[in-house]
């Protein structure tokens, strides 16, 4: 819209959106339910305004207005809207360039680290069609990449490759939205990736201290045999015994990750080392009888 963003409204913006919704027609005859969302209580307050400013100078628009009404039009800030739907939704992004040509990049609730869930909430409202209306500038908003990269998926970065989407469909860019969903699940599985390794990190954690209990000295960590890096072993006169194998958490493909577990076990043999096994499932569900595993492999060595 390349409107300006003035004392928390952007007048451009609000006017085109009042604009759309008097443009839009019936349905089957009837007129479908519309949602207006907006980034803050100051646009929505204008574009509240703006739509009964254009009713109170028109009888058909004040008869239409009336009648959306009652199909449910609301306009609302994105903090306030939760479970309400409607066919079509109206998104005004709000924030653009101010009176000096800059662009301050402040959403409010949207750059805190949950910000992307309220911009969900608002994107899956609607049930038929959704339609962004920003002064947001290109420039900006195409630099989702790097954003993501710096930052993570949350926050701006979201919203901007949420921008970069909907100008994607807008023009056909079957590529361009592909590249975006590609680049949002990439970086997403590299989040859960750093998160499932904090997670085993500290399941091992747990294992460690419960044998330490059972073993005391006798148990290692990050022992180093062969070439590998073995989790935990337990040691008797100072030889590996037993090493305590863990799933795989590297980023090998399955077949690969099989491989290396059996070459691996391999030379543990050969070294006189038997390998325990230890999923997380069985220990949380009980822990006391992988002990009991654990001192069996011990005690058959």
């Amino acid at each position: 819209m390349e409107g300006i963003y003035t004392d928390g409204t952007n007048l451009k913006e609000a006017e085109e959106i009042v604009n759309f919704v008097f443009t839009i027609e019936k349905t089957n005859d009837e007129y479908p339910g519309i949602g207006i969302a907006t980034f803050n209580i100051f646009q929505r307050n204008l574009i509240f305004d703006k739509l009964y400013e254009q009713a109170y100078a028109d009888k058909e628009k004040n008869e239409k207005l009336q009648t959306l009404l009652n199909k449910g039009l609301f306009v609302k800030n994105l903090e306030n809207i939760q479970g309400d739907e409607r066919d079509i939704m109206i998104l005004s992004t709000t924030f653009g360039k101010d009176k000096e040509g800059k662009f301050r990049q402040f959403f409010g609730p949207l750059t805190q680290e949950k910000g992307y869930q309220l911009l969900n909430v608002i994107i899956t409202r609607a049930k038929q069609s959704l339609y962004v209306f920003t002064s947001i500038p290109e420039n900006v908003f195409l630099q989702f990449e790097e954003e993501l990269l710096q930052k993570g998926n949350k926050g701006k970065s979201i919203l901007y490759a949420y921008l970069s989407y909907v100008k994607s469909c807008a023009e056909n860019n079957d590529s361009q939205h592909e590249f975006i969903k590609t680049t949002l699940q990439k970086n997403c599985k590299q989040l859960s990736a750093a998160k499932n390794n904090q997670q085993q990190d500290r399941f091992k954690e747990q294992v460690f201290e419960a044998l330490k209990k059972q073993f005391g000295d006798n148990v290692s960590q990050n022992y180093q045999l062969g070439g590998f890096n073995l989790d935990i072993v337990i040691l008797k006169d100072n030889q590996a015994q037993v090493s305590i194998d863990f799933e795989n958490t590297e980023n090998y493909h399955p077949e690969v990750a099989y491989r290396i577990k059996l070459h691996q076990q391999q030379i543990l043999h050969n070294y006189g080392i038997r390998t325990h096994h230890l999923w997380s499932y069985n220990w949380w569900k009980d822990a006391a009888k992988e002990m009991e595993h654990i001192m069996t492999q011990f005690s058959s060595n």
